[in-house]
């Protein structure tokens, strides 16, 4: 059932759509470091809608009653907070990892894979079941750009861009217009 009703926790979907669109756009950048040239009129087209789901995510956003977020609860929001504390430390570590030892073509799977993970745990404190379904095709497009990587000369960054990108962007329209997943 699609939903654009602000007062139907609109805000809460708002900011979600537009967080999600807005690293669909930059996952679909991140894919353009070396893709074949027939991919790169599609990435732009993913990075457009992207940009403009992030736009109708912020205009739902500022339409909708402030308590309409989980975010409004304190210990959702704190338990958002830790998860993604613990998501930015891993994808500088083990970004900072892979770089120091000369692995530099994982990195973008690597971060694929924490931001696949971390989806999980945030979908249920906010009860959204799309989120963890979301976490595990982002996670599976992580390990198959680490293995494109690992069995080509080429980089993870293709494969981890277009995948992510797409999985935020589906996810971010299905968020946008209320639909929800099955518990």
């Amino acid at each position: 059932m699609i939903d654009l009703r602000p007062e139907q926790g609109g805000r809460g979907r708002g900011i979600a759509a537009a967080i999600e669109g807005g690293f669909a756009a930059c996952w679909f950048g991140w894919a353009q470091a070396e893709p074949p040239g027939w991919l790169v009129p599609l990435l732009i087209v993913g990075a457009v809608l992207s940009g403009a789901l992030a736009v109708g995510g912020v205009v739902l956003a500022v339409r909708s009653p402030s308590g309409s977020s989980p975010m409004a609860v304190a210990r959702t929001r704190t338990q958002y907070y830790v998860t993604v504390a613990i998501e930015v430390v891993l994808i500088w570590a083990g970004s900072a990892l892979l770089g120091a030892t000369g692995h530099d073509e994982y990195i973008a799977a690597w971060i694929a894979l924490v931001v696949g993970v971390h989806f999980v745990p945030l979908g249920r404190f906010f009860g959204e079941p799309l989120l963890q379904i979301s976490g595990v095709v982002i996670s599976l497009v992580a390990i198959g750009a680490a293995v494109v990587a690992l069995a080509t000369d080429s980089g993870s960054s293709t494969v981890a861009g277009t995948g992510t990108g797409l999985a935020l962007l589906v996810t971010g329209v299905l968020t946008l217009f209320g639909v929800r997943a099955p518990n």
